[in-house]
């Protein structure tokens, strides 16, 4: 009985020490999401569409494109640039549909 007691105790410890853990380190994720999002969010954003109006002014020097093509061809280079930058699936799959769904 005694061991059963001490192991349930024990566990519940541990249970405790692990929440804690990771309640800590969502915070330390938030706090860094935080600091991304006020000091470079917006320096990534306008680096992004750059980098997208020149692919596409590129694509334009052989021939013109209509606005329904631009703005095609925009979501096209931030999805490539988006995903080249980071690793993320999830985010992709869920472009690519919202690309495909604009065709």
């Amino acid at each position: 009985m005694k061991a059963t007691q001490f192991y349930r105790n024990r566990w519940e410890k541990l249970e405790e020490e692990n929440l804690a853990s990771d309640i800590n380190g969502k915070l330390d994720a938030s706090e860094e999401d935080r600091i991304y999002k006020e000091h470079q969010e917006q320096q990534d954003i306008q680096e992004l569409e750059q980098r997208c109006e020149a692919q596409l002014v590129n694509e334009q020097e052989d021939e013109p494109l209509n606005e329904e093509a631009k703005a095609f061809q925009l979501k096209k280079h931030r999805f490539k640039l988006l995903t080249a930058t980071f690793y993320d699936p999830a985010g992709a799959a869920k472009h690519k549909r919202l690309v495909e769904k604009d065709k």
